[in-house]
């Protein structure tokens, strides 16, 4: 796991969707990035 949230360009990079994250997972990646901004800022 990163402990830095960095932007992405996603039109420099010419990114395109694949597809849908399922709800479960786009919590759990919240949670994640959640907990590392909040361990941060202490």
């Amino acid at each position: 796991m990163v402990e830095q949230v960095k932007l992405i360009d996603f039109r420099a990079w010419k990114a395109k969707r694949m597809g849908r994250a399922s709800d479960n997972l786009l919590e759990e990646v919240l949670s994640m990035l959640d907990a590392c901004i909040y361990m941060k800022a202490q």
